[in-house]
């Protein structure tokens, strides 16, 4: 066994806990909103055109289709999105951020990134580079 594989998947899922712990109580308390639930909006707000599919939102914030279809009804039912048929294929829908949507999604990026800066802030800019390099490394199938 490695050890080390070990001992940093730990402490890969430990910050991980940690950080959407922070995040939540943050962003909820202010928003309304779950760390989860921004990471979804704003894969929707970066979508070609400003709309995706259920499943291209799941390849976005590595979920699955039924996952994020879930998570897409509370959002529908508080206004925040909007589905419409997909004009290429009727049997599937598009999602894209209501006019208040966005607003929401532009507030709670803000708290979002006070949170990032509080967390990452031992770190240095350089530091915080190479953790994405690395964690986009270890996030690789």
């Amino acid at each position: 066994m490695n050890d080390a594989a070990l001992d940093a998947f730990v402490a890969l899922l430990r910050a991980q806990a940690d950080a959407v712990r922070i995040a939540d109580a943050a962003i909820g308390m202010h928003h309304g909103l779950s760390a989860a639930e921004v990471l979804l909006l704003r894969a929707i707000a970066h979508a070609p055109q400003g709309c995706a599919r259920p499943s291209a939102l799941a390849d976005a914030v590595r979920s699955s289709a039924s996952g994020v279809t879930r998570a897409l009804l509370p959002l529908e039912k508080r206004g925040i999105i909007v589905r419409s048929p997909d004009p290429s294929d009727g049997r599937a829908s598009l999602v894209r951020l209501s006019a208040a949507g966005a607003a929401l999604l532009e507030d709670a990026s803000a708290t979002t990134g006070q949170v990032a800066e509080r967390l990452f802030r031992r770190l240095s800019l350089g530091q915080s580079r190479q953790l994405v390099r690395l964690l986009d490394e270890v996030g690789r199938p």
